[in-house]
């Protein structure tokens, strides 16, 4: 009688086993997470007018006005997150009070969701009052995650 106990111990003990879930992987969680991009946009939103920056991926994107970044000279920005316009507030610059234009200079914006920083050097004059700039920005959502790109653009009033 010994042996039928031990057989049906193991009997329940192998039904309870089969029952239980493996627990969640931390991967599959991560799974699910959009992974960050900037889109680029073709129409500027209205608050994006006199002096203003316009970056874009490369100068086929610049040729076909499809915008990486635009801002204002009165301290915001646009950019695209998942197709979404997404809107932003100036809060550092290393430009000086009340100049525009001719020099390298780098600047954050941010939001409730996301942070940018950009780094503009500046490259020719593109006209009386315009400047070609290249540069790079990093865009970093609340999550931690974040995505660097390069850029051509202009800058001018």
């Amino acid at each position: 009688m010994h042996k039928l106990e031990i057989v049906i111990v193991m009997l329940v003990l192998s039904v309870i086993v089969g029952c239980v879930q493996p627990a969640q992987k931390p991967t599959d969680k991560i799974a699910t997470v959009t992974k960050l991009y900037l889109d680029s946009f073709k129409e500027l939103p209205n608050d994006i007018e006199g002096c203003s920056c316009y970056f874009f991926k490369d100068e086929e994107a610049s040729k076909n006005k499809e915008y990486l970044f635009a801002n204002s000279y009165d301290s915001i920005a646009y950019v695209s997150v998942d197709k979404k316009l997404v809107r932003l507030k100036l809060t550092k610059t290393t430009r000086e009070p009340n100049t525009f234009g001719d020099s390298d200079y780098s600047e954050t914006y941010s939001n409730e969701d996301f942070k940018i920083t950009i780094h503009v050097k500046y490259k020719k004059p593109a006209g009386d009052e315009s400047w070609s700039t290249e540069g790079d920005l990093r865009i970093t959502r609340k999550d931690g995650q974040s995505f660097t790109t390069t850029f051509v653009g202009e800058c001018g009033c």
